[in-house]
């Protein structure tokens, strides 16, 4: 599980500035956070993510990026009803995908709960 944790900080093939790899396109995972998150409030203007974009750093930005974002949630979604009706799926969409992450994560702490509370009681078997 804290193998899971670290890998979901750890930032993205491409996505560090101070790698070997860095893409720089304006079509990479750096760029579009950058240019999403100058405009979500609670972020910078720049340099948000000096040391890469992690899986973590996505999940987070697109989840503020629906609600926090005033171009986004006034200008855009008020355009018309197509753009409603896409961005309503889009946010369904991910709010599945985060579902599905928080059923994995409460079913790999049961186990671990279920493996500790083996172990104690073997301890507990073995000291009687």
């Amino acid at each position: 599980m804290l193998a899971q944790f670290a890998a979901d900080a750890a930032p993205l093939p491409g996505s560090d500035p101070t790698g070997d790899n860095y893409d720089s396109s304006p079509t990479s995972l750096h760029t579009w956070a950058e240019n999403t998150a100058e405009k979500v409030a609670g972020y910078l203007p720049s340099n948000n993510f000096p040391h890469g974009v992690s899986y973590r750093a996505v999940a987070k930005l697109r989840s503020r990026a629906w609600y926090g974002n005033a171009d986004y949630a006034f200008k855009v979604s008020s355009a018309n009803e197509a753009q409603n009706v896409k961005d309503l799926t889009l946010m369904t969409a991910w709010q599945v995908k985060q579902q599905e992450e928080i059923k994995e994560v409460l079913q790999q702490i049961s186990l671990s709960l279920a493996l500790l509370l083996a172990d104690k009681q073997e301890d507990r078997m073995q000291t009687q």
